[in-house]
This record gives structure tokens, sequence and C-alpha cells, in this order.
């Protein structure tokens, strides 16, 4: 009887923190941590609350707000991305990393200009990213450009090779 008193006792703490660790996870850093995991594994609505969390604690980190922007992408939550992608270049104007998933987001909008602008920054700071030219390349095809969508598209080859 005792044995299973003890058995309890110790793992029902266990049990609470293997469910809630979101509640219990003290710094922005582990609760990043816990936002990526839950992202890995597709878990968006609970990558998102977790991110939310941390921007609560550590309101001017631009990789939360990165994060959370990215986690409402994929949820097609693309306005709502937007304005988290807004906070980062609130944050830090100079902020690279922020462009491609804005295009994307412009692009879930149908906003085919935006999202040309936001590729073209992105290709102007990672000359080798063949993904912000295959994303423009959508774009323009979008536009009905489409033989700048061909050139688009000769880029990422080359890059690419």
């Amino acid at each position: 009887m005792i044995r299973r008193s003890l058995l309890i006792l110790f793992t029902l703490p266990l049990l609470f923190l293997a469910c809630c660790s979101t509640v219990y996870a003290e710094s922005p850093a582990e609760l990043y941590k816990i936002g990526l995991a839950y992202s890995d594994k597709g878990d968006y609505e609970d990558a998102l609350k977790t991110f939310e969390q941390a921007i609560e604690k550590s309101p001017d980190s631009t990789l939360l707000w990165l994060n959370k922007g990215n986690t409402l992408t994929s949820l097609g939550r693309y306005q709502e991305a937007l304005d988290a992608f807004n906070n980062v270049t609130r944050i830090d104007f100079t902020n690279k990393d922020v462009w491609y998933p804005r295009g994307v987001s412009y692009s879930g909008l149908g906003n085919y200009e935006m999202a040309l602008h936001a590729f073209d920054k992105v290709i102007r700071y990672y000359p080798d990213n063949s993904l912000a030219y295959h994303k423009k390349g959508d774009a323009l095809m979008a536009l009905a450009r489409y033989d700048e969508a061909i050139q688009a598209y000769d880029e990422e080859k080359r890059v690419s090779s």
C-alpha cells in the first residue's frame, strides 16, 4: 500500500509536467524550443499558443515574432502572419529573414505585387536562394507576366545546380 502511494505521489507530478509543459516552461528560450517541436510535428495551434506565451515574456524578440508569423502562415492565417512579420521589422528594420515568409503570406492573400516585391528583397539579400526565385516565378505567373516568370524559373535552376 505504501509502495503504491509513493508511486502515485512521484508519478502524478511527472505526468502533469509532461502534459502541461508549456505552462511550466520558464524562459522564452524554453518556450521557443517547445514551439518548434510542436511546429515540427505539425501541431500548429499548440505551436502558436507557445510562441505567444514566449512573446509575452520577450516581446522584442524578432525570432519569436518570426516563428509566430511562420506558424500563422502554416495555418493559412496570412493577414495575421503579416502582422507578426510587421512586428519583426518594427523591432529590427534591417532584419533580412522576414522577407521570404512575408512574400509567402502576400501570395496566400493573392497580393502578388507585394509578394513579388518581397521575393525581390530575398534575392537581393540571398542571391542563391532558389526557393525565392521559384516563388517569384509563381507570383509572376499569377500576374500573367510569363516571360519574366520563365526567367525567374531559369534563375532557380541556375542557382540550384
